[in-house]
């Protein structure tokens, strides 16, 4: 599976148990506001969960290269956790309000 690097795909691929090959949307491309896809998808491919791509051109040989398999993440894993706090410190996402 090719896809941008957002959150919901990248979780998506994996509670499907695919290995995702992430290109991110750019902002010098204007194909978005900030280059947090790029912090995020540096993150997900740190921790294992995808194939990065940082720049279009690379997508062919990332495709070539055998892949490994997909990294399994538990549904009672802190991955969800961790990446909220992530986007807090990084980007200063704000905490979602509690009712």
């Amino acid at each position: 599976m090719v896809t941008h690097a957002g959150v919901g795909s990248v979780m998506v691929a994996l509670g499907n148990g695919k290995r995702p090959v992430v290109v991110p949307r750019r902002k010098e491309f204007g194909e978005a506001v900030d280059d947090h896809q790029l912090q995020l998808g540096r993150r997900f491919a740190d921790a294992g969960l995808v194939t990065f791509v940082d720049a279009p051109e690379g997508l062919a040989d990332a495709l070539d290269r055998d892949q490994q398999a997909a990294r399994v993440v538990p549904t009672s894993s802190s991955l969800a956790a961790d990446l909220r706090q992530y986007l807090s410190a990084s980007i200063g996402l704000a905490a979602p309000a509690r009712a």
